[in-house]
């Protein structure tokens, strides 16, 4: 079978729907389906093709995904798509990339697939003022509807998208699909040394225990609210800490407001990190901690669980529908239920650390991108049929 995979910004896989493609594509191309990527790419002008990958011109933009298709320069796309000749394609993305593939579906009359991984784009918008957030709104509401409308199959990674839909008027049924991590990258290693390096890069003391957020820096992820949180979980007196990985435009405020919360020396802002080094920031961590209350599933959190740590996550979040408590997370509802589990969890000695990082990264083992890749495979077959 032949899958066109449409998503925004695949080259930095940064998103959680751009390393979703990614583990598709490899899980898929296992079971002998030819992939072709098609992405958008802000630094050319013109559409071109490397090494399976389908890169057409963008803009940058303020929505969740950075950047958008420039529609006026998207007509080579088609001609790309003729000479791979796809069976099906399969929509990542609900903006311009996404409507492109939609209409070379209908055209061509084979079917479309869609998953969604953000709705904030259509719900929210986005923009620097309230009168392009709305004006965004409406767009991608547009296009929303029309997706909705032009897909044969809809899915998603999120158990909230469709109570989400309905309650914005859009009666369509979703079909939940798993979000796999990469297991290749993200795993425990009870034997691993990269602990003791990091901790005489920082020059940090073998006893202090952390507690890592990885995410965004930004008023939507209520990082603002964490470091309330963690100011009323933690004393001075506790030998912990806690590390923030991540950029975004609200840095600066957020290293303030840490700053009059008296809790800016037990913060480390480690500032982005590659995906490939994140796993040494995981085996260094007892806990993975967040305060979003996002309806996207997000990829950190099972990255963290998978690399052994327990995720600590507000009850109403996406994520909190995959935590098994006391498994591989705890779900908390204010202040005094995290404040209970960061000390709980600040008391564990090396092997009660180890004994738990293992449980926890055992809920992970069948959640493979094999997994991931047969489950799609039966979904496409079943549409094609």
């Amino acid at each position: 079978m032949k899958i066109a995979l449409f998503i925004e910004n695949y080259l930095a896989q940064e998103t959680t729907a751009a390393i979703h493609c990614f583990i598709l594509a490899r899980g898929l191309s296992k079971l002998g389906h030819s992939i072709l990527i098609v992405t958008t790419d802000p630094e050319t002008d013109r559409l071109y093709e490397q090494q399976g990958v389908v890169f057409c011109p963008a803009r940058p933009s303020e929505s969740v995904w950075g950047q958008d298709l420039i529609p006026g320069k998207a007509g080579p796309l088609q001609e790309a798509l003729d000479e791979f000749h796809p069976d099906l394609l399969h929509l990542h993305s609900t903006e311009h990339l996404g409507l492109a593939g939609l209409s070379y579906a209908r055209e061509h009359k084979i079917p479309a697939v869609t998953t969604f991984h953000s709705l904030s784009n259509a719900f929210t918008g986005y923009g620097s003022n309230p009168i392009s957030r709305k004006v965004n709104a409406s767009k991608s509401r547009s296009a929303l509807s029309k997706i909705l409308q032009g897909s044969r199959l809809l899915t998603t990674t999120s158990p909230l998208f469709q109570g989400l839909l309905k309650q914005h008027g859009f009666n369509y049924q979703l079909e939940g699909i798993p979000l796999c991590v990469d297991q290749r990258l993200f795993f425990y290693d009870r034997y691993d040394q990269n602990s003791g390096e990091l901790l005489s890069k920082y020059s940090l003391s073998s006893s202090t225990k952390f507690f890592i957020y990885v995410g965004n820096l930004e008023h939507s992820d209520r990082i603002d609210e964490l470091l309330s949180l963690w100011a009323q979980s933690v004393t001075q007196k506790d030998d912990v800490r806690l590390l923030i990985a991540g950029s975004g435009r609200d840095h600066a405020a957020l290293v303030e407001k840490a700053k009059v919360l008296g809790i800016n020396s037990q913060i480390m802002w480690l500032g982005k990190i590659p995906r490939e080094e994140l796993s040494r920031y995981f085996h260094l961590s007892t806990a993975f901690i967040s305060a979003s209350r996002s309806p996207n599933m997000k990829m950190a959190p099972l990255e963290a669980i998978s690399s052994g740590l327990p995720a600590l996550l507000p009850k109403k979040c996406a994520n909190a529908a995959f935590i098994k408590e006391g498994k591989n997370g705890f779900l908390y509802a204010n202040a005094e239920e995290l404040q209970q589990l960061v000390q709980k969890l600040s008391t564990l000695d090396l092997h009660g650390l180890q004994l738990m990082k293992g449980l926890v990264s055992k809920s992970m083992e069948k959640l493979t991108e094999e997994m991931q890749a047969h489950i799609m495979d039966d979904l496409y077959r079943q549409i094609l049929h």
